[in-house]
Parts: C-alpha cells; structure tokens; sequence
C-alpha cells in the first residue's frame, strides 16, 4: 500500500502545481511561496515560451520516407518466428 500512498501524494502535489498555472484558478494566499505578482510574472513567461516553440502541424510533418525499402529482414523474423513456434508445438505435443 505504500505504493499507492505515495502515488495519491505525487498527484496531490501535481494538482496544486497546476493550479498555479491556471488562469482559471488563482491560488489562495499563503498555499505557495510566491507572490500574486509572481504567479503574473510566470505565466506570461510560460505562455511567451509555448508560443515560441509552438510546431506547425502539417500534413507532411510526421512523414518518414526510409532510405532502404527492403523485404529480407521481416520475412526472416517471421520465418524464425514461425520455425520456434512450429519446434514448440512439436515438442510439446
């Protein structure tokens, strides 16, 4: 069971984190060590960030042409594969 208590502190702990950073939510006074200002400050330099390295989603953005086309490796994998599952059966048959 310590495995789950420390699990449930884990995501106590994340969710008064995120709620610093939802605008959403301001945090009460006194529930983190920084000031409103503070909280001000860091989210415009987290929102500053994101939209600097936002990714432009395209269509050709996760494509993968590979260099070599070749058969040889998987057809021997699954004649190797077929081989140790046909020993098997025979063995233990």
């Amino acid at each position: 069971m310590e495995g789950l208590y420390k699990k449930a502190q884990t995501l106590r702990r994340e969710q008064r984190l995120l709620r610093l950073i939802r605008r959403e939510e301001p945090p009460e006074e006194g529930e983190f060590d920084i000031s409103t200002s503070e909280g001000v400050e860091i989210l415009d330099h987290l929102d500053d960030v994101v939209s600097r390295n936002r990714l432009n989603v395209q269509t050709r953005t996760f494509s993968f042409t590979p260099q070599k086309s070749g058969i040889f490796f998987p057809v021997a994998v699954n004649i190797i594969a077929l081989a140790a599952v046909l020993t098997g059966i025979l063995l233990f048959a």
